[in-house]
């Protein structure tokens, strides 16, 4: 999966993953939801409005790291950082 794979958004086009993401955390702090990845992806996917067949937590975090990567609001090396402890499932990193 990666981020040319994804519905569009019931919120409108136009709106990119890391808007995506961060309507998500806001929604698993309204709702005082812990925010593990597998609760992230739950609800990144609610506002999507689909979830992707094979779709898990650590495909979520690639895509929303690749997104910020693009927009420059980090760099390669910290998302590769973070891609990493993703994968290993090292969710307290």
């Amino acid at each position: 999966m990666n981020m040319n794979d994804m519905p569009q958004p019931r919120t409108g086009s136009g709106i990119n993953q890391a808007e995506i993401a961060r309507r998500a955390l806001k929604t698993l702090a309204e709702r005082k939801i812990t925010p593990t990845p597998e609760t992230f992806a739950d609800v990144y996917y609610e506002l999507v409005g689909a979830r992707p067949a094979g779709a898990s937590a650590v495909g979520v975090i690639k895509d929303v790291l690749k997104d910020l990567v693009r927009s420059q609001r980090i760099g390669s090396q910290e998302a590769a950082a973070v891609l990493e402890r993703a994968q290993q499932q090292d969710w307290t990193a």
